[in-house]
């Protein structure tokens, strides 16, 4: 899909009603190439439902899931060899929750293929799952089957149900093929509903989506597959919660279902991702002093402080819980952002990482690095997070569906991307609509109808389309001649009298209904900490281990950015916890809080050509002397340096560098 058609689509989604000569003037295109942008898009499509009448661009309900599919999947979604990827879920998903023999008569019969295909489509099937515990095989009087551990079957028919569900057209197949009813689906919704009222949590949009399909697996295996199992959970007896004998009375009206099943049901919603909870995993604080160390082990790897720690801390609780759950049970969750976030953020997601051990001693294992990226972006939304502006001219809002992690990164950096705006806040679909709250704009990862400007945006900002968002939104303020009046009025509003504002605003919107300009802003570089020939070092004398904190640190009091207390508490920090204060390989970075007697911001990089040796009977030749700022802003910096100091080619030009000019120019060409 070219890059004009997914602007247009984008318009198309973000208002559902739009004339020709709208899109045409924000894109700088004709109505007529418009025009044919759109029976191009509509043409891949697969129910042409985008409509142009009246030179306006008309979206059904339905075209407005297909559109988003369209946008946010790659191209391969719509060719054949995705079809026939949805074909074998499909035939996996019936095997593993139907009870009568699937002969490969039957299954070409019910999937629309011949009997060749249907046996390539298992043949398929059994490679898949060749070194899996679990097997597909095949006997005269029960046709195709899978046979195996209990446990491992149901996790894996989740993991097939959410990947149907997240395919395009995936949930209309499985409702056209009989393999689940919209009845069963909307009741199983109603019952959630009420689940998360009597049980005081609330689960995100998503999940809201997917449970209802998820339950509804779950309970055809249960009622076509009723053999004995069981599985125990040595730590955690969920029989014990408040919340286990309310989701199991729930569920009364399916006298199949045996305690396992009731069990795993109950897991299942207590292992989903949620945006508000009265729920605890037990009734002692371990995992309350477990999030507490795990932000201890934050502050003093990054050299920051939380705004608002203790809201911090009630996130990381809210999404670990359910965490525990998917850990203890090996339920695998999927995260999209995964790769494109370790890659942008490596070194948030190292120092996540290393900081995990509090989590990971609860559970026995490491943490998944799925879950792992999830922690990381609720850390990293709340460093950027800072104190509330009070110039603000617009309100605005985020609305995601995803849960916590990705909504408070997506929610702090468009506050940092428009510092005009009054973001109230980032909202799950139902909070929002629960709420009357009056905004100008809404920042949605998924096509939302309003009154408001509504933006839809990647849960993940990546620098090219930060850019062509900030350009969006100024042109759509360009286009709105209210909202531009509003702006400018706002900036002058010291000179008007109060009485006169409406007036003049009126009058200067009138102005600009005629003259409307087309200016784009850029992407600032927010660079974090400037290094120049003087944050350098280069010594060639011998250094004690003794002395190694007062060497690299005295640049930073002759410049006064530290008073002595500072340099006090690194030394007592430092000489106890060395260790920990690493931001490369043997690469470390001695430090304190802000608050301890910082005056500014400053850095000193300190190359050794006579190695010191520490205490760990290991030569160092390279330290960082921080003194970090309040704002947190330094951790860009940091960011930077640990990715140059993980290049071992990087690293090794900086220890032969004969002076700070020539080391300067090894981290500008980074």
């Amino acid at each position: 899909m070219k890059l004009m058609d997914k602007e247009v689509l984008n318009f198309i989604l973000a208002h559902q009603e739009i004339s020709l000569e709208t899109v045409g003037q924000l894109l700088s295109k004709k109505e007529e190439e418009i025009r044919k942008m759109i029976e191009q898009i509509n043409s891949m499509l697969p129910g042409g439902s985008i409509k142009i009448q009246d030179n306006k661009i008309l979206v059904s309900g339905a075209g407005i899931e297909e559109s988003f599919d369209m946008l946010t999947l790659q191209e391969k979604s719509f060719l054949q060899e995705y079809e026939v990827e949805l074909r074998r879920n499909l035939i996996i998903y019936r095997l593993l929750t139907h009870h009568d023999p699937s002969s490969l008569q039957q299954l070409s019969e019910q999937f629309f293929v011949s009997r060749n295909t249907a046996f390539t489509d298992i043949k398929k099937i059994k490679e898949l799952f060749r070194h899996d515990p679990i097997q597909l095989n095949y006997s005269r009087k029960g046709g195709y089957q899978f046979k195996g551990p209990e446990m491992i079957i149901r996790n894996k028919l989740i993991q097939i149900t959410r990947d149907l569900i997240k395919t395009v057209y995936g949930k209309t197949k499985m409702i056209t093929f009989h393999l689940l009813s919209e009845t069963d689906i909307h009741l199983m919704r109603e019952k959630l509903e009420e689940i998360e009222h009597n049980i005081e949590i609330q689960l995100t949009d998503e999940q809201v989506n997917e449970l209802p399909y998820i339950l509804c697996a779950i309970l055809a295996r249960a009622k076509n597959h009723p053999i004995e199992w069981s599985f125990q959970m040595h730590r955690y007896d969920i029989r014990n919660t408040k919340e286990y004998p309310v989701i199991r009375d729930a569920f009364q009206d399916y006298p199949f279902l045996k305690e396992p099943d009731l069990i795993y049901l109950t897991l299942q919603i207590l292992s989903s991702n949620m945006i508000e909870s009265a729920f605890r995993l037990s009734d002692s604080d371990e995992i309350s002093l477990a999030v507490d160390r795990f932000v201890d082990r934050l502050k003093s790897k990054l050299a920051i402080g939380f705004i608002k720690e203790s809201d911090l801390k009630e996130k990381i609780l809210l999404h670990i819980q359910p965490a525990i759950f998917r850990n203890l049970l090996g339920f695998q969750i999927n995260n999209p952002l995964k790769t494109k976030f370790i890659k942008d953020h490596g070194f948030i997601y190292q120092v996540v990482s290393e900081s995990a051990a509090p989590f990971e001693n609860l559970i026995g294992h490491a943490l998944s690095p799925e879950e792992r990226v999830y922690l990381s972006m609720i850390v990293l939304g709340w460093m950027y997070q800072t104190k509330e502006n009070a110039k603000s001219i617009f309100k605005a809002v985020v609305l995601c569906h995803n849960g916590t992690s990705i909504s408070k990164l997506l929610l702090e950096n468009l506050k940092e991307m428009f510092p005009d705006f009054e973001f109230i806040g980032a909202y799950s679909f139902r909070q929002f609509e629960s709420r009357p709250i009056e905004v100008d704009f809404i920042f949605t990862t998924i096509p939302y109808k309003s009154k408001a400007t509504t933006i839809v945006v990647p849960p993940f900002l990546e620098q090219g389309s930060r850019q062509q968002l900030k350009k969006l939104v100024q042109k759509l303020l360009d286009l709105d001649t209210k909202k531009k009046a509003k702006g400018i009025v706002y900036a002058i509003k010291d000179f008007i009298p109060t009485d006169k504002m409406n007036l003049v605003e009126e009058t200067v919107k009138t102005f600009f209904e005629g003259d409307r300009k087309n200016e784009t802003g850029e992407e600032s570089d927010a660079s974090g900490l400037k290094l120049t020939e003087q944050n350098i070092s280069i010594l060639s004398y011998e250094i004690s281990w003794e002395e190694v904190v007062d060497t690299i640190f005295a640049p930073l009091l002759e410049r006064n950015a530290i008073e002595p207390c500072y340099l006090k508490a690194v030394k007592s920090a430092f000489y106890k916890h060395y260790q920990t204060m690493l931001i490369g390989p043997d690469v470390y970075l001695p430090h304190a809080r802000p608050d301890e007697g910082v005056n500014y911001p400053d850095i000193q990089i300190v190359l050794f050509k006579k190695a010191v040796m520490f205490p760990n009977h290991r030569p160092v030749s390279l330290m960082v002397a921080l003194a970090p700022s309040a704002d947190n802003s330094h951790v860009l910096t940091l960011s930077k340096l640990n990715d140059i100091f993980l290049d071992s080619k990087a690293l090794r030009q900086i220890k032969s560098a004969a002076s700070p000019k020539q080391l300067l120019k090894i981290f500008e060409r980074r």
